[in-house]
């Protein structure tokens, strides 16, 4: 699953809710087992509070649920800056009226690759 999907099916809030609550240097986030990873090797112990090799049968590729969390940090983010902006319709309009806001122009587009042209 990608971030995209991931936004789709859960919601910004439990998007949010994940990056918030991911540990310092995490990577990737197991949607299915709601774990996060550091790297193909590594994850995190929420028990334990700390970080564990991974056994050897244990293969990280074998998850399709991976999601990478800089992915859905930008796309949360994104879904922020439209939404303080009024919504799409009102941050586009925003967008057209100069050079100062072309920054929202990646925000519309993270915002529509999730809810499509209109979101309400």
């Amino acid at each position: 699953m990608n971030a995209i999907k991931f936004i789709q099916q859960h919601g910004v809030e439990q998007a949010r809710e994940v990056v918030d609550g991911a540990p310092e240097g995490a990577e990737i986030y197991v949607g299915i087992t709601k774990t996060y990873f550091s790297s193909p090797s590594r994850l995190y112990d929420f028990d334990l509070s700390e970080w564990e090799s991974m056994d050897r049968g244990m293969d990280l590729d074998l998850y399709e649920d991976q999601i990478w969390l800089e992915d859905l940090k930008r796309l949360v983010e994104s879904v922020d800056k439209v939404n303080s902006f009024g919504g799409l319709e009102d941050a586009k309009a925003v967008v057209k009226m100069g050079k100062h806001y072309k920054y929202l122009e990646k925000a519309i587009a993270d915002y529509e690759s999730i809810y499509g042209g209109e979101h309400v």
